[in-house]
């Protein structure tokens, strides 16, 4: 924990954070914070509570005890879509997306107007709409597949697919699982440009990533987690230097070795 410091002072305080499941312990009294304009990274072996943090985050899963603070509001007390319209979006490992609707559609559905009952009876596809839509399949590299459906989409274009109906959806808090998972190198070099790009315009983002070489381009900190603690938090070349880190994370071997 940072002595002094309040969590208003933060876009976003993991306070004493503890979620059992049957007596284990996937998170055992975390804590951390993230500043606004930060892109914070959550690395660990598997099984070390990494998902399960933004399961809390997000209100996937509920907390046995602790205190998740987003703008000063309790988020352990909110339900899920509550928790979204408060300004937090959650990316899963597995892309979630319509397979029979074009890129357009995807993310026209995703749109904020149309996220309720009744602004989805009185949506129509207006100009803003379309304005938008074409705005961020431009950022996700997929302007000149929108009439395409989701289907035909590669993997890693159905990542960035689903990384854009988040984005429609103008989060202050975006947290992305595993991101590029299954992408070749040429998709991962433009997911860390567009991370980038994103956290220049004022973006947040929390990812979940095993990808070593991303994490050292994009973040700014990174929190190391094993068995569901802490064990680690700082600046990401530091973090990844460490001895513990080393030993729990990379087999003992330094992240020199493994970019």
């Amino acid at each position: 924990m940072l002595i002094g410091h309040q969590p208003k002072e933060f876009l976003l305080a993991v306070e004493a954070l503890t979620v059992s499941f049957d007596g284990f312990k996937a998170v055992n009294d975390l804590s951390f914070y993230v500043e606004e304009n930060e892109i914070r990274v959550i690395i660990g072996p598997n099984g070390a509570g990494k998902t399960t943090v933004l399961d809390l985050i997000c209100g996937k899963t509920k907390a046995t005890s602790g205190s998740i603070q987003f703008r000063g509001q309790e988020l352990t007390k909110l339900k899920e879509n509550q928790i979204v319209k408060a300004g937090v979006g959650r990316k899963f490992q597995t892309p979630s997306i319509f397979d029979d609707l074009t890129v357009f559609e995807n993310l026209e559905i995703s749109y904020p107007r149309g996220r309720t009952v009744f602004g989805s009876l009185a949506f129509k596809r207006d100009a803003a709409v379309r304005e938008r839509v074409e705005e961020v399949s431009e950022m996700i590299f997929l302007k000149d597949r929108l009439n395409v459906y989701a289907a035909q989409l590669s993997h890693g274009q159905k990542q960035w697919l689903e990384i854009g109906m988040l984005l429609i959806q103008n989060p202050d808090l975006l947290m992305l699982d595993e991101p590029v998972a299954g992408m070749n190198p040429a998709e991962v070099g433009k997911l860390s440009t567009l991370f980038s790009e994103l956290n220049a315009e004022g973006l947040t983002m929390i990812l979940v990533e095993h990808h070593l070489r991303l994490v050292v381009e994009v973040c700014t900190r990174v929190v190391v987690l094993n068995y569901g603690r802490k064990i680690a938090d700082g600046w990401a070349a530091a973090v990844l230097e460490d001895p513990v880190v080393a030993e729990a994370y990379l087999g003992k071997a330094g992240a020199s070795e493994v970019l």
